[in-house]
Formats: C-alpha cells, sequence, structure tokens
C-alpha cells in the first residue's frame, strides 16, 4: 500500500490560495491538485465576459451548423440572450449554458448529465470535477441525440 507525504509549504500553497483547493487522491491513486494558477474569480471581470461571450456565441453558432446541416433533427429551439444560450431538444430535453459573473464561471444544465460549473483553466472551459471540457462533454452528448459526431472544439 503506498502512502502520499505532502510537504506543509504544498499543503499551505492549497490552503491559502483563496480558491478552496484541496488536494485529493483519486480512486486510482493518482493525487489531483487544483491548478495553482489564479482561481476564475480572480480573473480580470473584462476578460471573463470577452471570453464567456465569445464562447456562447460560437456554441450558438456551431448549434445553428448542425441543425441546418442534419435535415433529420428537427424541433429544435436554440435561443441566445442576455448572457444565456439555451438549446431545446423536443424529443431530449434542454440545455442551458450562462454566465456567471460572480465566480467567472459557464455554467450548464444537461438534460443528460445535469448541472456542472466551468471555469476557464489553459484556454478551455473545464469543469473540475472530471476535468472534462465543456466542448468535450457536448461532443458526445449532442452525438448521441443527434446521432452523428460533432464536434464544438473550436477551430
Amino acid at each position: 500500500m503506498s502512502h502520499l507525504i505532502m510537504s506543509l509549504p504544498i499543503l499551505r500553497t492549497f490552503v491559502t490560495n483563496g480558491c478552496r483547493a484541496v488536494p485529493k487522491i483519486l480512486s486510482n491513486g493518482v493525487l489531483f491538485t487544483p491548478s495553482q494558477r489564479p482561481c476564475c474569480s480572480e480573473m480580470d471581470i473584462n476578460k471573463y465576459e470577452k471570453l464567456s461571450e465569445e464562447t456562447l456565441e460560437s456554441l450558438t453558432e456551431r448549434f445553428e451548423d448542425l441543425i441546418e446541416s442534419n435535415p433529420n433533427v428537427s424541433d429544435v429551439d436554440i435561443e441566445l440572450g442576455n448572457g444565456v444560450l439555451t438549446v431545446s431538444f423536443s424529443n431530449h430535453g434542454t440545455y442551458v449554458i450562462n454566465k456567471q459573473g460572480p465566480s467567472r464561471q459557464l455554467w450548464l444544465s444537461s438534460p443528460i448529465s445535469g448541472p456542472k460549473r466551468y471555469d476557464w483553466v489553459d484556454g478551455e472551459w473545464i469543469y473540475k470535477r472530471d476535468r472534462v471540457s465543456l466542448q468535450a462533454l457536448l461532443n458526445r452528448e449532442i452525438s448521441s441525440i443527434i446521432g452523428k459526431e460533432v464536434n464544438f472544439k473550436e477551430n
């Protein structure tokens, strides 16, 4: 059985960085440590607004392209307004992706995987509990809904 020994300075970093970042040992024995970069809540509000707006607009365009290019997908409503993107699939439920300025996050409500909160980490919106990006989750879930491989990653 292996033991993890963490030095006091490393532990102090996690406790005092203001992000409630607590190291965890995952079930596979790997030490998971949240990024030591500044938390999203410390991101400049103007940068956050720009990134979140660009992301919502890009996702809206991608959803619209998917619907237009897949004639077998019908009864889908897409709305973007006031920092909220709503995509309703008549037979599969509604996705809501919205900005959360105070926490500098994007929040997702998915009819498949439920609620998630995404932080901007290393150039992607990442759900810190499973380290999966917003785009990767949408790739998987929307592909299963429309029965065709999709890609929400930006080129």
